[in-house]
Formats: C-alpha cells, sequence, structure tokens
C-alpha cells in the first residue's frame, strides 16, 4: 500500500489498518525499478502539493522547501543581517585593511 491506498486505523477499527511505517532504502533499485521509484516520488510530491489545509491562503509544503526557497534567494540577494552585526564587520574589515568592502546597508 501507497500514499492514500492505507486504511485509517481509527476509521476502520476492526480491519488491518495496513499503517504505514518508515523505511530508509539506500539501495532503492535492489526493491523497484527507478521508474516506479520516480512514479511514486511524482506521486507523492502531487499528493502533498494538492492536499487541502486549515489556512486556503497557505501552501502545502514538503521538508526542505522553506529551506531550498531560502538558500536560492540569499544567493540571489544576499544574507541578511542585523544592523550592529554588518557595522562591526565593517569595521573589522577596514581595521584589517581588507580589500574589498562591503555593499551599502539597505534599510
Amino acid at each position: 500500500m501507497f500514499l492514500d491506498g492505507m486504511k485509517g486505523m481509527y476509521k476502520y477499527p476492526d480491519d488491518p489498518s495496513l499503517t504505514g511505517h518508515f523505511m530508509l532504502a539506500i539501495n532503492v533499485s535492489a526493491i523497484m525499478g527507478p521508474e516506479e521509484m520516480q512514479n511514486r516520488m511524482a506521486a507523492f510530491f502531487q499528493a502533498i502539493k494538492t492536499s487541502p489545509t486549515w489556512d486556503e491562503s497557505k501552501e502545502m509544503l514538503l521538508p526542505g522547501e522553506i529551506e531550498h526557497r531560502t538558500a536560492l534567494k540569499r544567493r540571489e540577494t544576499g544574507i541578511p543581517l542585523p544592523a550592529n552585526l554588518y557595522e562591526e564587520l565593517a569595521a573589522l574589515g577596514q581595521e584589517l585593511g581588507a580589500g574589498a568592502s562591503l555593499p551599502a546597508l539597505e534599510d
């Protein structure tokens, strides 16, 4: 059984729940072909992304998705720093004669 193909143990208390358990397959090809794995992951992704949320203005996210988006944004725009840390780094750079200067602090 996979994804929503499992029975809920509370909805069907007298039936076997077919409850899923976490398994980590290091060598996935030992249990299924790459096409089946890709199809399952696509189905998993689609099931998560189309799941309803309590707040309809929010999107359903997968583990690591926020961090991935943050990393992409920071590669593009830089890492935000508190103003006092920025000023300390700029002063330290001047004190040590660092050749490159920090970009101007944005408000």
